[in-house]
């Protein structure tokens, strides 16, 4: 038996749904949290495919073919993917699911905590309300398409929502209020993660279930779960910004 045959096999939801720096090429995952900081390409390519499969952008990088690269991924390795769940039809969980990582990531890939936290503000309050004007009306879609629901009030609550976004975001950069700024990032990344961990686990957890046992009932069962949980973040998330 070789050595990458006796690791741990994994699926691709397992990988995302980690509380880890890992990301997967060639069916094959990688633990890159001591590599980030020292990858020539710099910090953000690796964040953002944390918990993603990121063969493609990999193979498109012609000094990826090096041997000294090979040797580099070879100590990396930690798991290998299932090749059989790679395979199976998840109703549409597993696009779903590579959409909030990438999201998830995109949060990660732009943050600087060496930039001035008021400019910081500024990128990460657009990133925020890009968030709310766009990908929570896709993520809400694609859980409508999987057979949840549609919270309506959502999408019409989403305009109100993002100028309380803008209102408190533009006070304190006219004010140039160093230690408010740090105060309003810290609860925006909060805000960013408790709406995302929880949509991932749900995803990955639907597309665990379905492995070798797919059930129409479980699936519906987990997109409705999955908009409860964007529903109740959102009324939470509003109420704040609104006395911002």
């Amino acid at each position: 038996m070789s050595y990458i045959d006796s690791l741990p096999v994994m699926s691709i939801a397992d990988v995302a749904d980690r509380d880890a720096q890992w990301i997967v090429i060639d069916d094959q995952v990688l633990d890159v949290t001591d590599f980030i900081a020292q990858h020539p390409g710099g910090c953000p390519v690796m964040h953002a495919n944390i918990g993603r499969d990121a063969s493609a952008d990999y193979h498109h990088v012609s000094a990826h073919q090096r041997k000294s690269v090979a040797r580099k991924i070879a100590q990396l390795i930690v798991a290998r993917l299932d090749p059989h769940t790679q395979a199976e039809d998840t109703g549409g969980w597993q696009r779903l699911l590579d959409y909030l990582c990438l999201v998830r990531n995109s949060f990660a890939v732009q943050r600087d905590d060496a930039r001035d936290p008021i400019l910081e503000l500024v990128f990460s309050g657009q990133s925020y309300c890009h968030l709310l004007d766009d990908h929570l009306p896709s993520f809400i879609q694609q859980l409508t398409d999987i057979g949840a629901v549609a919270h309506t009030s959502l999408l019409a609550g989403r305009a109100p929502f993002t100028d309380n976004v803008r209102s408190v975001t533009e006070k304190v950069l006219a004010a140039s209020d160093a230690a408010t700024a740090r105060a309003v990032l810290e609860h925006l990344r909060d805000s960013v993660a408790k709406l995302m961990h929880p949509l991932i686990h749900i995803s990955a957890d639907a597309i665990r279930a379905q492995a070798g046992h797919p059930s129409d009932s479980d699936s519906v069962q987990r997109a409705q779960e999955a908009m409860a949980h964007i529903g109740k973040w959102f009324e939470v998330e509003h109420e704040h910004w609104h006395h911002g």
